[in-house]
């Protein structure tokens, strides 16, 4: 009886280590951002065929197009219940209410929006400019709720893994 416990407590210590070991590799290679723990997951990558890389150990591959070259971590899109098309159709007919805002989750500048009028008009079409072209977004920092070949936008941003192409002095 003594001898099955230590086994059983051996394979529950394990399974204990295990889950912490995954746990800290997901916190680890995942993003904060917005309050949100974004995952970054391995997406294989394969060259064009006749590329031609040179690693940093200076090996030189060849690839023909069908192997996995390289793995790039792409995080994940938090989303929540809040749709694209009807912050835009709230913004576009009900926008000087402030109703678009409040949908988002902006309490407050519904509530100025709506008081004013959407700012007089003026306040209404910026805001419809700012929500189509997806600048302003759901309060909790998800993204919103696009059909698969909808009007997605991905914004570019330059950081350390940019590379610069140095231009040609005429």
């Amino acid at each position: 009886m003594q001898i099955v416990f230590v086994q059983k407590l051996i394979i529950y210590e394990q399974m204990f280590w295990n889950i912490i070991t995954t746990t800290i590799n997901f916190v680890f290679h995942s993003v904060l951002m917005y309050g949100f723990l974004l995952a970054l997951f391995p997406v294989a990558c394969t060259p064009a065929p006749n590329i031609t890389c040179k690693n940093y150990n200076g090996v030189v591959s060849t690839f023909s197009g069908k192997e996995v070259g390289f793995y790039k971590p792409i995080s994940c899109r938090n989303v929540t219940n809040y749709s694209y098309k009807v912050a835009v159709a709230l913004s576009l007919f009900l926008g000087w209410l402030g109703a678009d805002r409040f949908y988002l989750g902006y309490p407050a500048l519904g509530l100025l929006k709506f008081c004013t009028v959407g700012f007089c008009g003026i306040g209404s079409l910026i805001d419809f400019i700012l929500i189509s072209v997806q600048i302003v977004g759901p309060a909790d920092g998800s993204s919103y709720i696009i059909d698969y070949y909808g009007a997605r936008l991905i914004r570019l941003t330059i950081n350390n893994d940019t590379y610069r192409k140095t231009q040609m002095d005429l």
